[in-house]
């Protein structure tokens, strides 16, 4: 349990103010990565719940819920980085795309539930409540 504030803030002290301010590069990466972290997991989110027949706001709050990147990320980010795979370019939008990517996830789970909440009518039995079979 301790160890994870001293790897954000180890990985957080990595990061390079140069190359932030003085790469355009960087942004453009960022902006590219973000991109395809947002269409991939609402597309993956919204085909998902559609399959299993959510309303438009269980699926909202799907890609709101897996959307941020964190752990997994830095962790591949500053391995790969200590290897000589990743140069200070690549890291510093990597930390760009966790920072908006976790702030966008619970801005969109916040609206998708506030919506879900306020739906009118009956509300629709959820699949997940239903008991097994195998299970009974």
């Amino acid at each position: 349990m301790l160890f994870i504030p001293f790897f954000f803030i180890d990985t957080g002290m990595r990061i390079e103010l140069e190359v932030l301010t003085g790469q355009p590069w960087v942004w453009a990466m960022a902006g590219a990565m973000i991109a395809a972290v947002i269409i991939g997991k609402s597309a993956a989110a919204w085909f998902t719940g559609w399959l299993y027949g959510y309303s438009k706001w269980d699926r909202t709050l799907m890609i709101g819920l897996t959307l941020p990147q964190a752990a997994a990320t830095l962790a591949v980010t500053v391995t790969a980085s200590e290897a000589g795979a990743f140069d200070k370019v690549v890291v510093d939008a990597v930390v760009i795309v966790i920072l908006v990517t976790c702030l966008m996830g619970p801005a969109i789970s916040r609206y998708a539930g506030k919506k879900l909440v306020q739906q009118p009518g009956p509300v629709e039995k959820s699949v997940v409540d239903e008991p097994k079979k195998e299970l009974s």
